[in-house]
């Protein structure tokens, strides 16, 4: 009878491995452009079968969801006839995930294939990694909660088989395989109940995501400006940051292109305010190499990869990232403005770039267009006020009458000398 009872347990256990939930069934889904109409759009979609749901464009078709090597999809691919992959056009460009630890079995999809669809003057691509990762997660844990439901049945049965007719050794044998049984099954069948609550939390569909337009945060600094007296190589450091003029007669001669050679004929003293910034952040820490070869530096990391195909803009603030972590400092972006306290009271410099804009920020005292600049530290106790060093200049760069404050030596928080604050990073010792 013992026996007869583990048996049957075992069998039990194996069926339900083997088989494993149901194939994940493909779906009709309501597209955003169903949203308005007065009615539930799943009521529309939902019923409607593979064909009548691809001839309704208010629709949009999910096949199967059953991957030929597991329990659940992780082919998020969606359908439509005016989506391309970004391989095929000149759609968004994406990177497949780099994870800090190599998960066995999870293989997200080709990034050459990922989807874009173009509406209006918009482009959006669908991103079908995060579902993936969950879907790998899910089989994995199953796996795993298998294992140890098959480790307490053993252990049941063993405890069983040496009870020797002890009624309570007995029923502590049947507790083991009992509770390892209803865990498993509740485990496997955990899909079947969150597609009874709602068949959308299983379909996983790629995150549909709009493409940011790149927006040039700087400009070539104008002929006249260049052409202006030299400026000196140094000024007055602040806080232990050198300043260094980015139009001095040196580094008027140090030619600042991208790693394609376009832009060969812009300057350090045209669009190199950027380089500047980062390099007077730096020497606060560390001694660099000279200007020379620490513009090659900050080129060889990507910071001059600002060509739009007809302009050629400043720096971006990846590259110059980059380029103070490989002098062993500490370096990243800044995504809330109200961090830039948290860094300056930390002894970090704070390099941001400010920019001009005629409707909203037409009082900016650095630039007409976009401009880098450093903070060095607080220049009053309220710590509202920073010291700025400008690689510009305050006496060899030009003027704007009528735009308030004209020292170009500190800034307020918050009003950014009237400027738009876009770019923004730190620099710290490690």
């Amino acid at each position: 009878m013992q026996r007869k009872i583990i048996y049957k347990s075992l069998i039990i256990t194996f069926l339900i491995l083997t088989m494993g939930p149901h194939q994940a069934l493909a779906g009709c889904s309501a597209t955003e452009q169903c949203q308005g109409m007065g009615l539930d759009p799943n009521t529309i979609c939902t019923p409607l079968n593979e064909t009548a749901c691809r001839s309704n464009s208010c629709c949009m078709w999910f096949p199967d969801l059953n991957p030929p090597t597991g329990w659940m999809s992780t082919d998020n691919s969606i359908e439509s006839t005016n989506i391309s992959t970004t391989g095929e056009n000149n759609g968004p460009k994406l990177k497949i995930p780099e994870l800090e630890i190599t998960l066995p079995g999870l293989l997200f999809s080709d990034e050459n294939k990922i989807q874009s669809i173009t509406e209006g003057d918009k482009t959006f691509f669908y991103v079908p990694w995060i579902g993936e990762y969950i879907n790998w997660l899910y089989n994995y844990s199953i796996g795993i909660i298998a294992l140890l439901a098959l480790l307490a049945i053993i252990i049941g049965g063993f405890y069983w088989i040496i009870a020797g007719g002890n009624a309570s050794r007995v029923s502590e044998a049947k507790s083991w395989i009992n509770a390892a049984i209803s865990g498993l099954v509740l485990a496997l069948t955990s899909y079947l109940l969150l597609f009874t609550i709602n068949s959308n939390l299983v379909k996983l569909p790629p995150i549909k995501m709009m493409a940011i337009k790149t927006i040039p945060l700087e400009y070539e600094i104008p002929s006249e400006w260049q052409s202006k007296k030299d400026a000196p190589e140094q000024g007055p450091s602040s806080h232990g940051v050198p300043l260094y003029y980015q139009c001095s007669n040196r580094a008027k001669k140090i030619h600042y292109p991208t790693k394609k050679g376009d832009c060969a004929n812009s300057t350090l003293c045209s669009s190199g305010c950027g380089v500047l910034a980062t390099f007077m952040a730096i020497n606060k820490f560390t001694k660099t190499k000279s200007l020379e070869e620490f513009t090659q530096e900050a080129i060889h990391y990507g910071a001059r990869e600002t060509f739009n195909g007809t302009e050629c803009n400043g720096s971006t603030a990846d590259g110059l990232i980059k380029l103070a972590k490989s002098y062993g400092l500490n370096s990243g972006s800044i995504g809330n403005a109200n961090d830039i306290s948290y860094y300056l009271n930390r002894g970090c410099v704070v390099v941001i770039s400010v920019g001009y804009d005629k409707d909203r920020y037409s009082n900016c005292k650095f630039t007409n267009g976009g401009h880098f600049i450093v903070l060095t530290g607080w220049r009053d106790r309220s710590k509202q006020i920073v010291d700025v060093n400008d690689p510009f200049g305050d006496k060899y760069r030009a003027n704007f009458p009528g735009r308030g404050d004209q020292d170009k030596t500190k800034l307020t928080l918050g009003d950014w000398g009237g400027c738009r604050l876009s770019q923004k990073f730190y620099v710290c010792e490690k």
